[in-house]
């Protein structure tokens, strides 16, 4: 399993390199690095923000007294990521339901088409650890599970998305 951590490690340093990256082309652009988002949408966002704060804080909380009473669930650290998973996720679902995920003149079918992307991917990684019986280990979900926790934040970010459109949408029709 150290090895796994390893590419673990690697790969959210690949993606926060890459981050980066992306940032300093679109400065050099002379590009907007983030969304711009109006009164409205700051203030649902502080609440979104604030509503996965607290998840994050009660997960984390309640792994630990799992794990002081003797319930270990997991491997470390992934219930810390897991409680991480649980917050984004939370801040996400409502910032959608409150029209402030997306920035004010942001399209959002790239980022949309990137999220189903990293669901899939997620998805199949996940389906590989159960094939390959690692996903679970004397009694505890792995690190390997971390992708099945990944998957589930993109796939209700997605439906989250999803019913919103079909909500505007309907709106728009009546």
């Amino acid at each position: 399993m150290r090895e796994y951590g390893w590419g673990l490690a690697a790969g959210i340093g690949v993606a926060l390199l890459a981050f980066l990256i992306m940032i300093f082309v679109r400065k050099a652009r002379g590009l907007p690095c983030a969304d711009k988002f109006d009164e409205r949408q700051m203030a649902a966002r502080y609440k979104a923000f604030k509503s996965g704060f607290y998840t994050l804080m009660l997960c984390v909380v309640a792994d630990a007294c799992l794990y002081m009473v003797g319930v270990k669930w997991c491997e470390q650290p992934l219930g810390e990521f897991a409680a991480v998973f649980a917050a984004v996720t939370v801040f996400a679902v409502q910032s959608v339901r409150n029209d402030a995920f997306f920035g004010v003149e942001r399209r959002s079918r790239s980022l949309i088409l990137l999220y189903a992307a990293i669901f899939v991917i997620q998805t199949l990684n996940t389906v590989l650890s159960i094939r390959r019986g690692r996903l679970v280990s004397d009694g505890k979900l792995t690190l390997e599970a971390l992708s099945l926790f990944c998957a589930a934040t993109f796939l209700i970010v997605l439906i989250a998305i999803a019913l919103k459109n079909r909500e505007q949408e309907s709106g728009e029709e009546d």
